[in-house]
């Protein structure tokens, strides 16, 4: 999955029975999950939105993974 340039990192939980991901490539920890594909694209999305929206608000750059 990709998204405003920024990648994600995907698995599994049989224990909690959903996808699990992560913003992949950055420092910055910033999670997401969804029970479907589905779910999960619009999680991924908002998790993206909501950081960058975080970084704005405490007047720092965000972070980029360099895509080659």
């Amino acid at each position: 999955m990709v998204y405003k340039g920024y990648i994600a990192r995907i698995e599994y939980s049989n224990a909690d029975s959903c996808f699990i991901g992560h913003i992949s490539g950055i420092d910055d920890v910033v999670g997401f999950h969804g029970e479907s594909v589905a779910e999960l694209w619009v999680a991924f999305e908002e998790a993206v939105d909501d950081y960058l929206q975080t970084c704005e608000k405490l007047n720092r750059p965000p972070q980029k993974y360099a895509i080659c």
